[in-house]
């Protein structure tokens, strides 16, 4: 009798470029089942030598089954790139019985946001952060602590997205659910 040793089915690693003046790049992936796959975010570095947080906020996310698309937010008095770092996890279709995946939208100065999710069995699930995205256009560079995110699954519905309330900016964070069975 033969046991699977590891739920994973397969990993891809990638870097994504964005160049300055771009809000975003794409790159294509080794084909994955949407349903059972997830980004894991390993964080973004600016190209510059200025600390720029506006500029190394960045998110990913599964455009399609051969498609990873990385957002930044450009900034247009400054041309330097941004690098997106993550991996594609895949796993065994057979062991995930739901992925959900998306974006919690935080206004500035907000704290705490919820977001309603299909329903899960939190001993049986694991959150995936798929980074942060500024979206309120703001040039102004803030320490990396002022958007700093948390995100934690509060119940079996609820998935909340905490920050600095003072907060600088607007933000999309990507998130992924997996529940396995």
């Amino acid at each position: 009798m033969s046991f699977l040793s590891s739920p994973v089915k397969s990993i891809q690693r990638r870097s994504i470029t964005i160049a300055g003046l771009s809000s975003s790049n794409t790159d294509l992936i080794t084909v994955v089942d949407l349903t059972s796959s997830v980004i894991n975010f390993l964080g973004a570095r600016s190209a510059g030598t200025a600390l720029k947080s506006v500029q190394t906020v960045a998110r990913a996310e599964l455009t399609n089954s051969t498609t990873i698309t990385a957002y930044h937010l450009p900034l247009t008095v400054d041309t330097d790139s941004t690098t997106v770092s993550l991996e594609i996890v895949e796993f065994f279709p057979f062991m995930v019985k739901l992925t959900q995946r998306g974006f919690i939208a935080l206004p500035i100065a907000s704290g705490t946001i919820s977001k309603v999710i299909t329903s899960v069995n939190i001993a049986k699930s694991l959150v995936f952060f798929s980074g942060t995205e500024v979206t309120d256009g703001g040039t102004e560079y803030r320490s990396p602590g002022d958007d700093a995110i948390a995100l934690e699954l509060v119940d079996s519905t609820h998935l909340v997205a905490t920050r600095n309330a003072a907060a600088f900016h607007a933000l999309k964070v990507g998130y992924s659910v997996v529940e396995f069975k």
